[in-house]
């Protein structure tokens, strides 16, 4: 017979698996669809792990991701942020708004 287990107890010996809350799905998602608008993403896939969540996006659906954002859990800490593009790691902080900032426009110097 099925055993229920609630999600936050689920993983090795009952240690809660690092999952995406609400208001970060919330964020990531505002993210995507702003990309999506401009025509940069396309597609975007979430994995859960037992010491990690990620959220990569991607072009096309059958490339490597393009961004993954991920959410690790912390030794001694609750939680750290980091984005990273293919092997190398662009951002990592405490804060989701922290490594978010790696995708916000740079101003830049307007000629007429």
């Amino acid at each position: 017979m099925a055993q229920v287990v609630p999600i936050g107890e689920r993983g090795r010996g009952g240690a809660p698996v690092v999952h995406f809350d609400r208001a970060e799905l919330c964020r990531l998602l505002t993210l995507y669809s702003e990309h999506v608008a401009d025509g940069e993403w396309r597609d975007y896939a979430i994995d859960q792990q037992p010491d990690r969540a990620i959220f990569a996006v991607y072009r096309r659906a059958r490339e490597h991701p393009l961004f993954t954002i991920t959410k690790l859990r912390g030794t001694d800490s609750p939680a750290g942020w980091e984005v990273a593009s293919g092997m190398g790691r662009l951002r990592r902080a405490a804060t989701l708004d922290e490594v978010l900032a790696v995708f916000r426009p740079r101003p830049h110097l307007v000629h007429n």
